[in-house]
């Protein structure tokens, strides 16, 4: 009897030390789990941070670009920078002294040749100076609704699709807060003090406490 009582100690205190080793083990898992999860979460600060620097560096890319939509096919005869030098100018009432507008390159946006009858590709154009493509694209603003030869046209910005989102997020505070260019983040200057405004609803409350009219301010998107 005291044999067997004696294997038994013996059998418990091997299981226990190896119930000690499996809680070691579990704890030390555990803790490794919590260092990767802090690693993974760091990446992805990081991953997020890199990816909005390089959107920014894309969108940086394109100051100078504006996409034309709605002339039909073919319509520039093979020489799309002499065709917009020539129209552009006409189309948007660009003031005769200011309508020599020097286009570095265009071309269609990518994808096939549309088939008679469907919707024309998009010309991207690239101008050699910022002023000029911001002097059109103010100008395309101001005239509203364009018209080429029975084709509608319109002139927007090229901008990557996330910031393009960004900035419909603005649509409604854009109706009150004129003049509002470039929404993906407002900065507005009262009393020479500058708050800054990263989504829609912060401009809501904004307007709520300050009337429109006690505004001397100044905004850059």
């Amino acid at each position: 009897l005291t044999t067997i009582v004696n294997e038994i100690k013996e059998g418990n205190t091997h299981l226990q030390t190896r119930v000690q080793s499996v809680e070691q083990r579990v704890s030390n898992i555990e803790d490794t789990h919590l260092t990767t999860d802090s690693i993974i979460s760091d990446l992805k600060k990081q991953v997020e941070q890199l990816r909005m620097r390089t959107d920014d560096q894309e969108n940086r890319s394109r100051r100078n670009n504006l996409c034309s939509l709605g002339f039909p096919e073919d319509v520039e005869q093979g020489n799309l920078s002499k065709f917009l030098q020539n129209v552009l100018p006409e189309l948007l009432k660009v003031p005769t002294e200011m309508r020599e507008i020097k286009i570095e390159w265009v071309h269609h946006s990518l994808g096939p040749k549309p088939a008679p009858g469907q919707r024309p590709r998009p010309f991207m154009v690239h101008f050699l100076c910022f002023p000029a493509k911001e002097q059109l694209l103010s100008l395309a603003c101001d005239t509203g609704k364009l018209e080429w030869q029975e084709s509608h046209i319109q002139v927007f910005p090229d901008l990557l699709k996330d910031l393009q989102d960004r900035r419909r997020q603005f649509l409604q505070v854009k109706k009150k807060l004129q003049g509002l260019y470039y929404p993906a983040v407002l900065r507005v200057t009262i009393d020479r003090k500058q708050k800054q405004f990263t989504s829609p609803e912060a401009v809501e409350e904004f307007l709520a406490e300050v009337k429109t009219s006690e505004l001397g301010w100044s905004e850059r998107g």
